[in-house]
């Protein structure tokens, strides 16, 4: 949520807001008064850091999600400023000004149903984690205590604090990059595991000393992208799918 800094807000006479998130949930009752409201957050904001303002909702989601009502019943948030009248409001809905025309070209990696939001809209960021796949690939080895010198892929995080994007960035705060280590010269390699005819022949030719002087290089054979949501100009919020940024599996190409 963000709360701007205005004529009105800051001759009111008040120092400190309250900020209050509530969540409304359906008991699954068939009675009158089947509704129920909880307290999700609560923040003190001073009127001297005005600004976007984060909530730490996760018991929330959580309760939401186990409940069963995920499928069935949206996620409902009550956002209130305690004590700001009618001061602020949060923009909650898409307006007709930032729509975007046909005739206009749309921004690359944006949906258009995300770039005809206001910038100025709250949003609910939510880390899940990826469904364990039972199918283990030949390629995806990961670097362990018994895979020393073999190429294997090393599990690297990438902490945007640390370099100094976190003014910029708003999620996540970092990411597993990952990087690919190990040695392939000494690989016993049957041919179903190149990744092609021609990788295959200059193997044969550098065992034979024929190409002495090559060797093959371990490197990332499969990437994925991950979604960045980040301040553009004019401090508007951008959601972008940026591929390539996650290296999932290494390999001799």
């Amino acid at each position: 949520m963000k709360l701007s800094r205005d004529f009105s807000l800051l001759s009111s006479g008040l120092s400190l807001l309250a900020i209050i998130v509530t969540m409304f949930m359906n008991r699954g009752c068939h009675v009158e008064f089947d509704e129920y409201a909880e307290m999700s957050a609560s923040l003190p904001v001073a009127l001297s850091s005005l600004g976007w303002q984060k909530f730490n909702l996760t018991s929330t989601v959580r309760s939401w999600y186990s409940s069963g009502s995920s499928s069935t019943e949206r996620l409902r948030l009550l956002i209130d400023c305690s004590g700001c009248n009618d001061l602020v409001e949060a923009v909650l809905f898409p307006t007709t000004n930032t729509a975007k025309t046909s005739g206009q070209a749309q921004e690359p990696f944006v949906s258009q149903s995300s770039s005809t939001l206001d910038p100025q809209r709250p949003f609910l960021v939510i880390h899940t984690d990826p469904k364990a796949t039972k199918r283990v690939r030949r390629r995806a080895i990961d670097c362990n205590e018994d895979v020393r010198t073999q190429c294997c892929k090393e599990r690297f995080f990438v902490n945007f604090k640390k370099l100094g994007w976190e003014d910029w960035i708003i999620a996540p705060s970092g990411y597993f990059a990952n990087y690919c280590r190990g040695d392939c010269g000494g690989l016993h390699r049957t041919p179903d595991t190149f990744l092609n005819y021609y990788t295959h022949v200059i193997e044969e030719f550098r065992k034979i000393d024929r190409l002495s002087g090559m060797q093959p290089c371990c490197a990332p054979l499969k990437f994925s992208s991950m979604s960045l949501i980040y301040f553009g100009p004019d401090s508007d919020i951008i959601k972008r799918d940026l591929p390539k940024m996650i290296v999932d599996e290494c390999g001799c190409p």
